[in-house]
């Protein structure tokens, strides 16, 4: 099996997977066994109360849903970590004062620590918080130049 092939065998037991939990979802609400509490409450509760119009609330446009959740949560993830990255890089005296300051709080690195923790470093929330301002920068969009531009 070939690199896409296994791709779309994994997109396609993801989506097989999702719509089956939809669907679980929906057969419970069905036989009165809706979720009470608000830690077992899924979005899809939350969309199957509203007062959306019924076409909104089936099984394909829930799934949809759960597409867009996903994509959304990768990919914030992943353009964060992108922009760190490359800031950290470009910028050695920035990485070597946030290892600095990483190696102090975390001297033993195979010991889990609490976010909480790390939410007290100073330098690693002013990256994390540049971070922001980066993003802005790296997704605005110029005016085009003309070739009149560059004569």
């Amino acid at each position: 099996m070939t690199i896409v092939g296994r791709y779309d065998a994994c997109r396609l037991i993801c989506t097989q997977e999702m719509r089956a939990q939809i669907d679980e979802i929906k057969d419970k609400r069905a036989k009165g066994e809706k979720s009470q509490s608000a830690t077992n409450a899924t979005i899809f509760d939350s969309i199957l109360d509203s007062e959306l119009p019924r076409h909104e609330k089936e099984t394909e446009r829930l799934w949809q849903e759960a597409q867009v959740i996903c994509i959304a949560g990768t990919e914030t993830t992943a353009w964060t970590l992108s922009v760190i990255t490359f800031y950290l890089l470009a910028n050695p005296d920035v990485m070597r004062k946030l290892r600095q300051e990483l190696e102090f709080a975390i001297p033993d690195p195979s010991v889990s620590v609490e976010i909480k923790e790390l939410e007290k470093l100073q330098y690693l929330v002013c990256i994390r918080e540049e971070r922001y301002i980066l993003k802005k920068q790296l997704t605005c969009l110029r005016q085009p130049l003309s070739k009149k531009d560059f004569d």
